[in-house]
């Protein structure tokens, strides 16, 4: 009898662990799927030699929100800058992976923000802008940014980024100051633009 139930036991745990093993790239193939921030990897052309950074390219993203300007009234009138609120995609016409908004207090002297909103990538990335280039007066120019801060585990799409370029911005520029006319009124300007990630 003893010999019996002991061999049920065994025969139980064999069963149980290939049902783990077997699993397992089930898991992971699921997880690649839902998580995969980085399938734009192949690098696309026609940046420009000054927003080149000394780094890998490693996957970009698409764009699109709000440049948000604040009127101030004391003289002379002006807009001045209050950060960006826009979300990520893989593909923009489906739905967003992240957002980008600009930390309240700057993070080793940056504040552009990058995160992943998913529930199975926990990353972010925090930058300064070392470099603009300029594309006319419609649209916010490109730039170059630095790293100043990472977060998320090896692996996930933002834990290892040290360089962000923003490029082929489209809108996103401040009203005229003519329309600055309530001191503290915020204007929001639409945009979209592209996301190059290096590493």
């Amino acid at each position: 009898m003893a010999l019996k139930i002991s061999l049920i036991l065994l025969f139980v745990l064999l069963l149980s662990k290939s049902l783990f093993v077997d699993a397992s790239p089930l898991f992971k193939h699921d997880y690649n799927k839902r998580c995969d921030i980085t399938k734009n990897s192949k690098e696309p052309k026609g940046l420009p030699t000054s927003l080149t950074p000394p780094a890998k390219f490693k996957f970009l993203l698409y764009g699109s929100g709000v440049q948000i300007y604040q009127c101030n009234t004391t003289s002379p009138k002006s807009w001045s800058f209050v950060g960006p609120k826009a979300n990520l995609f893989v593909n923009p016409k489906k739905k967003p992976i992240g957002d980008h908004f600009f930390q309240p207090t700057p993070v080793n002297g940056g504040r552009a923000t990058w995160n992943s909103t998913l529930d199975c990538d926990h990353s972010s990335v925090i930058t300064k802008t070392i470099q603009t280039y300029s594309v006319g007066t419609k649209d916010i120019p490109w730039l170059l940014t630095q790293t100043t801060k990472n977060k998320g585990d090896k692996g996930e799409a933002f834990s290892d980024v040290s360089y962000v370029v923003r490029i082929n911005t489209k809108g996103g520029v401040s009203p005229s100051v003519d329309e600055c006319k309530t001191n503290g009124d915020l204007f929001k300007s639409y945009y979209t633009t592209q996301y190059w990630y290096f590493h």
